[in-house]
């Protein structure tokens, strides 16, 4: 086709299964300024046949970011973060009309926006894009909410299905007060099958679901980005998931060698069917001294998560925890009484 009639030539020319096969191969800005260009009976068809592909989103006030498709936007409010360059084009995409800064990306699209509040024009943008593309694939969801958290944000981020995602980060303040915050950061680890959770100036969860899939055992196959120290983590709270007795055994050996420097608890509910001897495979186990542990400093918060007649295991700096294999109820809890984590962090065991 000559140049020239390939430039007035209208897409919706073509027989449907030809445009809704074109409209897949074109890139994510494209392709929403498309459905947002066109009547309600195209987006219909859209809804239904075409995927916008992986989204990814992490949000904070000060620096967010979104992943869609082949495209990478950059929201930030730190002058000192943005790369020199000096033009700036206005672009609109969905509910946004803003200036951006376009990167060269191997990838695709890579723009970048300055704002006061990088956190409400992402989700915004992703909001709209879900409505509008209900087939997609959710990948990654964060949100730092240690930042200035208001009831807008808190509002917004409820619109993006956070529980679908495959992944998810919350991040809060460790001295948080707010009650809202405090029950979505709680709220969210209960619908989650595995978390890893940890305090110290934040509190940070991160979550996964793994679906029919075996847990691995190693922490840093569990998140696509998981960059805090193995040693650092304090919590695994895991429900409804397959894990192995070679998962169980290796989490034990790994704090009883001290690759868990700051582990309070281990809890793991509505397990398979498991073998007792084998989760407990070359490890050495004493029997439970009531009256010592009655004494014991962190008795009134770690009695819950004993049991009856659980087994005692030492790591190699004499450190104490306990073992709580309930068959009936078919739950696993590793409990550690002598751990080296801050107050703060012990305090958080009620929670779960």
């Amino acid at each position: 086709m000559e140049p020239q009639l390939l430039e007035n030539f209208s897409l919706l020319k073509l027989p449907d299964l030809a445009l809704l096969e074109c409209m897949q191969q074109m890139d994510i800005v494209a392709l929403c300024r498309f459905v947002d260009t066109n009547n309600n009976v195209w987006e219909k068809k859209i809804r239904k046949q075409v995927s916008l592909g992986d989204v990814s989103l992490r949000v904070c006030r000060s620096y967010s970011t979104i992943d869609i498709g082949n495209l990478e936007w950059t929201f930030c409010a730190l002058p000192y973060l943005l790369p020199e360059i000096k033009r700036k084009v206005t672009e609109s995409l969905g509910p946004l009309t803003i200036e951006v800064m376009k990167l060269n990306c191997c990838k695709g699209d890579c723009w970048i926006s300055e704002v006061e509040d990088a956190s409400t024009h992402p989700v915004e943008l992703v909001k709209w894009m879900l409505q509008k593309f209900p087939k997609r694939n959710l990948l990654v969801f964060g949100a730092n909410l240690a930042e200035n958290v208001n009831d807008q944000i808190l509002d917004l981020i409820k619109t993006v299905d956070v529980d679908k995602f495959k992944e998810c980060t919350i991040i809060i303040p460790g001295d948080c007060q707010e009650e809202r915050v405090n029950k979505f950061f709680n709220d969210k680890i209960k619908r989650w099958e595995v978390n890893e959770i940890r305090t110290h100036n934040t509190k940070i969860a991160n979550m996964r679901n793994f679906g029919p899939s075996l847990v691995p055992i190693d922490i840093c196959e569990w998140f696509s980005k998981f960059k805090t120290p193995v040693s650092y983590c304090q919590y695994l709270i895991l429900r409804n998931v397959h894990v192995n007795e070679n998962f169980l055994n290796s989490t034990i050996n790994k704090w009883i060698n001290l690759k868990y420097k700051e582990l309070v608890l281990v809890k793991i509910q509505h397990l398979d069917t498991l073998d007792k001897e084998k989760i407990l495979s070359e490890i050495d186990t004493k029997e439970f001294n009531k009256e010592e542990f009655n004494r014991h400093k962190n008795h009134r918060l770690f009695a819950p998560y004993t049991g009856e007649n659980p087994l005692v295991v030492e790591n190699k700096h004499f450190n104490k925890a306990t073992i709580w294999i309930d068959e009936e109820n078919k739950t696993f809890m590793l409990a550690i009484w002598d751990t080296k984590a801050e107050s703060r962090a012990i305090e958080m065991i009620t929670s779960f």
